[in-house]
């Protein structure tokens, strides 16, 4: 599997710089859905506990790396970068992980973002590719989709879940699988979408 999954925390200044980076991915989001049909992923989201209206959670997912240099290369995202390296926008460097895709499964076709589906990433250096990738689909009747990727920089495992609602992933905690791959796991971030699409309809079919 060539895919390639991006993920990224952003810590913005104060909660307007948020929004102009919001707006920004905005832009590249509108440009990205019609004309880059191998960005599988793309989706800006927010913390569940957004207390500090600082932080943006960014989620994209390549077929290849030839698809992610292309989307780099694009003007929307060429203005992004011109706003975090002029605009005094970002309280310090992203937090950036560019991870190999292990394994990929689908249930039916990707949510959409406006029916806030329950978004979790996970970070371990204590479980196996094999144990994050059957925990939850052994677990979740209500799993959406199960993305698992080696993190060769932390010799660790990465992973995003998405349930169809916070009901469902509340469930998914209380099984045993879950619980011995969350107590192993050195992070785990609950986010909601602002914005974006979880998947391409045409790929989830195949």
């Amino acid at each position: 599997m060539s895919g390639i999954l991006t993920t990224a925390r952003l810590v913005f200044k104060d909660s307007n710089a948020r929004d102009k980076a919001i707006e920004a991915f905005h832009n590249i989001i509108a440009y990205t859905t019609p004309k880059e049909p191998e960005v599988l992923q793309y989706v800006c989201a927010l913390p569940v506990d957004d207390t500090s209206k600082t932080v943006v959670y960014m989620i994209e997912e390549y077929a290849n790396q030839a698809a992610s240099d292309a989307h780099l290369a694009t003007k929307p995202v060429q203005d992004l970068i011109h706003l975090f390296t002029t605009g005094d926008v970002l309280a310090g460097a992203p937090e950036v992980h560019n991870c190999s895709i292990k394994h990929r499964k689908t249930s039916g076709s990707p949510l959409s973002v406006s029916s806030n589906p329950a978004i979790v990433l996970l970070h371990t250096t204590s479980s196996s590719l094999e144990n994050v990738q059957s925990a939850a689909e052994a677990s979740a009747k209500s799993l959406n989709s199960t993305l698992v990727v080696e993190d060769k920089e932390t010799s660790g495992v990465r992973a995003e879940y998405v349930f169809d609602s916070w009901k469902s992933y509340e469930a998914f905690e209380k099984t045993d699988a879950a619980k011995a791959i969350l107590k192993s796991a050195k992070n785990v971030v609950k986010i909601r979408a602002i914005d974006g699409f979880l998947g391409r309809e045409e790929k989830s079919r195949l």
